[in-house]
């Protein structure tokens, strides 16, 4: 039989949605889904999202047998609470058995993440590609972020162990005569 629980946590500042989801097959927990749409930034905001991570966390027999960790929405790489998701995982020793999948624009590299990741079973990161060049610091980087500082990121995620590096790209407007050049570039 398989059950799903599904919290929905409101955002206060901009009424979207914050989900978060568990598959369970018998009596564990084998899917953990957190999709975190909403702009980054707000304590205000993070202070009651920090207490449903809290409880959901709170009993390590549901997560025994989890397989599986996804982040998707937003950028959940911005996100503490999605850290310490990770990190509560390593500390009950489960870790080593799951595949953390990530969706992300790959903007965000630090110590703390590399050193979760060599943690996990696998890492799978859906990375955001929606242009080469300036076409990609227009659409995804902005002022601060550009496309050879992205495939610096790259080459260090590539570094780690039993990492895959999926690219996704959301053909739109503005990237519908760079596909091409999308293509070349992976």
């Amino acid at each position: 039989m398989i059950k799903e629980l599904k919290i929905i946590v409101k955002c206060p500042s901009t009424n979207e949605d914050i989900v978060f989801k568990l598959k369970q097959h018998s009596n564990n927990y084998d899917w953990f889904l957190i999709d975190t749409r909403l702009a980054s930034g707000s304590s205000e905001i993070w202070g009651d999202i920090g207490d449903a991570v809290k409880n959901i966390l709170e009993k390590k027999q549901y997560f025994e047998n989890l397989e599986f960790l996804k982040f998707a929405g937003g950028e959940p790489l911005m996100e503490d609470q999605n850290y310490q998701i990770m990190e509560q995982f390593i500390e009950w020793d489960i870790a080593k058995n799951i595949v953390l999948d990530i969706n992300t624009n790959g903007t965000i590299l630090n110590e703390r993440l590399l050193n979760i990741a060599k943690n996990f079973k696998q890492l799978k990161l859906h990375i955001s590609l929606e242009g080469t060049g300036q076409l990609y610091q227009y659409i995804r980087g902005g002022d601060n972020f550009t496309i050879e500082q992205l495939e610096q990121n790259i080459l260090e995620f590539n570094k780690l162990p039993n990492t895959q590096i999926i690219y996704t790209v959301t053909v739109q407007i503005y990237n519908i005569y760079d596909i091409v050049n999308i293509w070349e570039w992976y």
